[in-house]
């Protein structure tokens, strides 16, 4: 069974991005764009 569970990125203040997944706790990213903050497949 597959599941999916979306990425949230957002861009901070600094200019940098953070970047999650709804709904597993833990696994997150920060980094220069946003591209590079978004998980690999």
């Amino acid at each position: 069974m597959t599941q999916y569970f979306p990425i949230i990125v957002e861009q901070e203040s600094n200019r940098t991005f953070s970047a999650w997944v709804a709904g597993l706790p833990g696994v997150d990213a920060a980094a220069d764009t946003a591209t590079a903050a978004k998980p690999a497949p």
